[in-house]
Parts: C-alpha cells; structure tokens; sequence
C-alpha cells in the first residue's frame, strides 16, 4: 500500500486563520500594536509614531472582542431571519431601527450639549496635561478629564484627572500640572493628589474667596509688614498679601478700570503705602482737577491739575531719572530714595497733551514751527521713562479707562507695565492685556478688580477711603 502524505495548508489557508484568530481576539487585524492595550487591561500609552492612536486602539482587546462578535451574530441573526420569516424579521429591524433612532436622537442631542465644551475647554487642557500626566494624548479625554460645564461660575465645582499608576507625582510634577490648570481654566485653584489610590488621580477645586470687604486699620499691619520696595494691594485667597515689587517683580503698573470699578480707592491705598514708606516724592497727574484734592499736604506728594504742569511733572521725572543715572555712573554703590509718577485718567492726559501741543504750534510763526516737534515731547519723555525707570527707582503708576495702544503712548510702551490692575473689563480689553489667560468666571460675573500677572491671578480687597488713606 503507497502511503498518502497530507497535503500543508497554503499561505491563504493560514491568512485567513491568522486574520480570523486576531477578529475573535480583538487584537488589530493587520498586525502590529498602536497601543500597549491587553486582552484584560486598557491601554495606558501610545505606541505609534505619531501618537495619535485611535479611541477604538485603547480599548481592551476583550471588549473589542466582544463588539465584534456581537455585530457577527446580530448580521447572521438577520440574515437567517430574513430567510426564515421575512415579515417578522423586517417587524424586527423595523423597531430596532426606531429605538436605535431614538437613542441616536438623545445621544446626539447631548453630544451637541457637551461638544463646544469638549472642544473649547476639555480636549485643549487634556492635550496640554496628558503628556505631564503620563497620559495618552489620544485616547478619549473623557476617561480621565471631568470638567464640569459650569466650573467657571460654580466655587464648589471640582475637576477630576486621572493619572497614570506610573506617574512618580514629585512636587515639581505636580506644580505643572496644577500649573497648567490655572492657566488653561483661570483663577485659582486648590490641588489635592490622591497617590494611595489605584489608579491615583488628582481633585482641583476653586480657592476659598478673598474676604469682601478689609478696612484699612485691618491692612494696615500687612503694608508695614512688607519691605520699603514692595507694595501691598489686597489680600487674595487664604487670606495671602498680593503685593508687586517694585524694584525687581513690577517697577511700572497700569489699571485699566472703567467707570465705578474702584480706581479712585485702588490710587489711594497706593499713594498711602507709598507715602508710609518714605517716598521721595510722589507727582500726582490729575486731569479732572478734583479727583485727588484729598491728598493735599501728604509729605512728599504733588498734585499736578494742568497741563503745562503735568508736562512740566513728566519732564523733571526723566530728568531726574538721567541725573542718577550719571551718579551710577561715577559711583555703582550710591543708593536712591523712590521717586513715583501717577497719572490719573492716562486717556484724556493724552488727549490733553495732544490738544494743548496742537494749539501751542499753530499760536507759532511758520519759521518756529518747523523747529519744533510735531508731537507732545511729554510723551517721549513718558515712554523713555518707562524704558530706562526701573533701575535708577523711578516708577510709573497709570490710571486708564480702557488701556489701549494709543493711551498707553504705543505697544512697545504698553509692554513696559509689568503688572496690570484690571476691573470692568471687557473679554476683548482682557485679551490684548493678558493674552491667551481666559477671562476668570468670578471676573466675568462680578466685575471685580483683578490683578494680572504672566502666570496667576488674585482680586484685590483692600478698598480704602481718601479720608482712612488721609490717616494712615
């Protein structure tokens, strides 16, 4: 008898059995891993070179399993119903296809609901947070990021992010992502990283608010407590002193304040500060004439109400600013006492030293008018100054409606103010001032002053009287 040999399978023969094996198994049918994701586990990083996975790449290999074959056996049970008894299986698909409209109805509605947060707000800091996190940056946001819509208006909404098991969770670590939060979602907010739990995962809830009201009797022992250098403005939350250095942190300072959002107060506390302090001399630029007459007879202070004056004011400060310049310059140890210009309503001083320039070179002869500037040499005087101020301590403190370009002496001038005092606002006004920082919820709803810097925000609460400012 001749031997029958078995004949081997051929290559399509084990194609077909390699690519069923991996349908049933949930793996990728073309092979490879685009995610570290197990039969039992979901994945947890990105294996592509792109890292860009897919939602459907994460997920358990048992759960793509079981995806697969159910929609295998719900085709195969229409099929075969189909065949069977045709007018009960159409009866069938008929109510299927309505409930499955109706749960598309829903879903789709809540998913419109969700999208412009999802879009604006979730998959933004989800993607700035994920690679500090440890996280996929690909897969949904929503199985680690819960951000609730209302968290800019609720103070007790919390935002939840889960965290890699893997993540060491250092005090560095957790400083950018907690970082990364404020700037992304505005205001401040409180961390709480939760590493005992498996899988850890970290809470930010909004900060305690800053107290509504503070006497200047109760803020007074904060503004003696700080160095001569350093201005104390308010107390933010858990009661923390907000204060800008002058001669280091912020040696200019703005507020943009519309009408009522508390600039009178906000200049009062300051020039009461100062003059506590001992400084030198304090030029005081008021357009409206009466805004500051409470301050007359301050040691130290100068009001200035019209605008040959003013000009007069800005001159001598850029004059005495060049003078200790040249002191430094013989001698690099020689100190200075604080010399501080303050220009209230910076929008109609501009629009004043235009006018006034305007007039004053059409009173000239022809020949004296081609000799002179065509622009308020004030305003020079004022941008040079913000220029060169810092290190000889001449400061420049700006009360404007709006803190525009134009107000601000031009852009480049504008940049020169390292710290901004903002209240009543606009989102727009926000936007030129403060850049990519979102408006705080607290800020759009209440309108209350905010002090801005490049990476924190904190409203301010010490609003003073002339008459308390007078006293201290």
């Amino acid at each position: 008898m001749s031997k029958t040999r078995g004949r081997r399978p051929s290559a399509g023969t084990w194609l077909a059995i390699i690519i069923l094996t991996r349908y049933f198994a949930g793996r990728d049918l073309a092979g490879g891993r685009a995610t570290n994701a197990t039969f039992l586990r979901h994945a947890d990083r990105d294996l592509t070179a792109h890292g860009r996975a897919s939602r459907w790449a994460h997920k358990r290999h048992a759960e793509r399993s079981a995806w697969r074959v159910g929609t295998l056996i719900a085709v195969c049970a229409a099929l075969y119903g189909y065949v069977a008894d045709r007018h009960v299986t159409l009866l069938a698909l008929t109510a299927a296809l309505g409930c499955g409209a109706l749960l598309a109805l829903w879903r789709g509605t809540v998913a419109i609901r969700l999208a412009s947060h999802m879009r604006r707000v979730v998959r933004p800091l989800y993607r700035t947070v994920a690679p500090l996190a440890l996280l996929p940056p690909g897969d949904d946001p929503s199985r680690y990021l819960t951000v609730p819509r209302d968290y800019s208006s609720n103070p007790k909404a919390e935002i939840r992010l889960a965290l890699n098991p893997n993540w060491e969770g250092s005090i560095t670590q957790q400083k950018a992502v907690t970082g990364v939060v404020a700037r992304r979602l505005a205001g401040e907010w409180d961390a709480s990283y939760l590493s005992h739990t498996f899988p850890p995962y970290a809470v930010y809830k909004r900060a305690p608010e800053p107290p509504r009201r503070i006497t200047l009797a109760e803020f007074q022992p904060y503004i003696d407590a700080v160095p001569e250098n350093v201005l104390a403005l308010g107390l933010g939350t858990h009661k923390t002193v907000q204060s800008i250095d002058l001669d280091s942190e912020a040696p200019h300072i703005a507020l943009s304040m519309g009408t009522g959002g508390g600039k009178s107060d906000t200049v009062a506390l300051i020039v009461a500060a100062l003059v506590r302090k001992g400084c030198q001399r304090i030029d005081l630029l008021d357009p409206k004439r009466v805004s500051h007459n409470w301050a007359r007879g301050l040691p130290g202070v100068h009001i200035h109400r019209y605008v040959q004056g003013q000009m007069a004011a800005i001159h001598d400060a850029r004059a005495e600013m060049d003078s200790r310049y040249d002191a430094m310059d013989a001698d690099e140890s020689v100190s200075f006492t604080r010399h501080v210009l303050i220009i209230e309503e910076q929008n109609s001083l501009l629009d004043d030293l235009n006018a006034y320039w305007d007039e004053y070179r059409q009173s000239l002869s022809p020949a004296e008018r081609g000799t002179t500037p065509k622009k308020n040499p004030a305003i020079g005087d004022l941008r040079y100054i913000l220029n060169k101020g810092r290190q000889s301590r001449v400061n420049v403190i700006s009360i404007y409606q709006r803190m525009s370009a134009t107000a601000a002496g031009g852009g480049d001038a504008r940049e020169n103010y390292g710290a901004k005092i903002l209240a009543r606002c606009s989102p727009q006004t926000w936007k030129i001032l403060v850049g990519t920082t979102p408006v705080p919820g607290a800020a759009r709803s209440r309108n209350v002053p905010t002090r801005v810097f490049p990476s924190r925000t904190a409203r301010l609460t010490a609003r003073v009287s002339p008459g308390s400012a007078r006293s201290l």
